[in-house]
């Protein structure tokens, strides 16, 4: 069993060693599975909008047994979404702001998990699968996209604006006669510059910012660039650090930057719709299973921008359809609800490394006791119902782009297909595999 562990643990670091290599535009979030959640063994009932990958696998499990011996977790789930299997190359603006019918495709993802630990008649344990099937429609403001659209401008701006500038370093560089110091090669790079049409619309021909600009510029460049040399291996050092030193000055990084934050945090609202039927087999026979339970979930969200970009806002509706005849067949002392109405919100507290979720849920559940009708046709129904209450809170720490650990805690509904009362605390793994890079997004430099 160890020798397992040890195993298990080993592949957990090379994947992470692989991953931290990525050049996916999307970080792998923590596990949110229809499928997962229809079977109960993952305990959010949130269900937070996926990451763009192909594939995720998750690993439910405390990795701890009763005894305290370690344990080879046995809950698994899996999440594929067609699209990503392929290549898209898209401008960043299609990307970032795709149509209804473009979200649900690109969105659509199908889900499986299974369990061994389907409890039946309180103590007998059973194996049963969760099927699920989600996607997620972006809904872009007019004020995000002014913002995402702004970022865009300033950073093609910023990089056309240094390219503009080097191509007139790389004439200089040429020039002849040459420059025979690094002071006169900036001069003659700076004042070619100033005089070019084009560089000037940069500063819409405002002179007196376009001088001092520029001037600030050429101190900057003849303190920083090594010595001018005309040997030609020295001349391709200096060019390379020439272009380094244009994309600092013109804050290249730091627009870059902004613009992947909003590639990966996709702020604005979206929606989140979902589906999921559990499937159990009662004598652990192929040929003989029940379908005990399904869900339908709407989840729509809010994921603020600009320095409030850390903040996503959940809410959650969820259905619930118990099968009476399963429950009253292998539950029989237990008080079972047909109809199960899910409510509530989520606060998902985003940060680089670090993610915070809790929620907060109330239920209201009903079934029907008896119906009668009397000799004038009259039908007379009595139903029966109750309330519950759950908060789950999860802290999720990213390994890296394509795993996450995750921990969950709380207190969850009253269950029926547990005896082990409300009390969660779980520990889960969720790899991620494919999905978007940056070398899809054409207009990203």
């Amino acid at each position: 069993m160890k020798s397992k562990l040890y195993l298990l643990l080993l592949c957990i670091g090379l994947q992470s060693s692989a991953f931290c290599q990525s050049t996916d535009l999307e970080k792998v979030k923590a596990p949110s599975s229809p499928a997962a959640a229809v079977i109960g063994i993952q305990p959010t009932a949130v269900l937070s909008p996926k990451s763009y990958e192909a594939l995720e696998t998750a690993v439910f499990s405390n990795f701890i047994g009763e005894q305290g011996q370690p344990l080879i977790p046995n809950n698994f789930g899996l999440e594929f979404a067609p699209y990503w299997t392929k290549d898209h190359p898209m401008p960043i603006q299609e990307y970032l702001y795709p149509g209804p019918l473009q979200s649900l495709w690109r969105n659509l993802s199908f889900s499986v998990a299974s369990t061994q630990n389907y409890i039946l008649k309180d103590t007998v344990k059973s194996n049963a699968l969760g099927f699920g099937m989600r996607t997620t429609i972006y809904f872009n403001g007019k004020k995000v996209r002014e913002s995402i659209d702004s970022t865009l401008n300033n950073l093609l701006s910023a990089s056309e604006l240094k390219d503009a500038v080097y191509g007139w370093g790389r004439r200089a560089a040429k020039h002849t006669p040459k420059p025979d110091n690094t002071s006169k090669f900036v001069d003659l790079m700076v004042g070619s510059s100033l005089a070019d049409k084009t560089i000037r619309g940069y500063f819409f021909n405002d002179w007196a910012l376009m001088n001092t600009y520029f001037t600030r510029l050429g101190l900057t460049l003849k303190k920083e660039l090594p010595a001018w040399s005309e040997d030609k291996d020295k001349e391709k050092i200096f060019l390379d650090s020439l272009n380094s030193q244009l994309a600092r000055f013109v804050q290249l990084t730091d627009k870059l930057k902004n613009v992947e934050l909003n590639v990966t945090n996709r702020p604005g609202w979206k929606l989140d719709i979902a589906g999921a039927l559990a499937l159990d087999f009662p004598a652990n026979d192929f040929n003989f299973s029940i379908a005990p339970q399904q869900s339908v979930w709407l989840t729509p969200s809010y994921r603020f921008s600009g320095k409030t970009s850390c903040i996503e806002l959940l809410g959650v509706f969820r259905y619930n359809w118990y099968n009476l005849g399963f429950y009253k067949q292998y539950f029989e002392n237990k008080e079972t609800y047909e109809h199960n109405f899910d409510y509530g919100l989520s606060l998902n507290l985003l940060f680089k490394k670090l993610s915070l979720h809790v929620e907060a849920l109330g239920r209201y559940s009903k079934t029907i006791i008896d119906q009668s009708t009397d000799a004038s046709g009259i039908t007379t129904t009595r139903s029966k119902t109750q309330t519950d209450f759950q908060c789950i809170g999860t802290v999720s720490y990213q390994i890296s782009k394509k795993l996450m650990l995750s921990y969950n805690f709380g207190k969850q509904f009253e269950p029926i297909l547990s005896y082990k009362g409300t009390l969660i605390s779980m520990v889960n793994l969720n790899f991620g595999f494919g999905g978007p890079t940056a070398a899809d997004v054409t207009n990203l430099p």
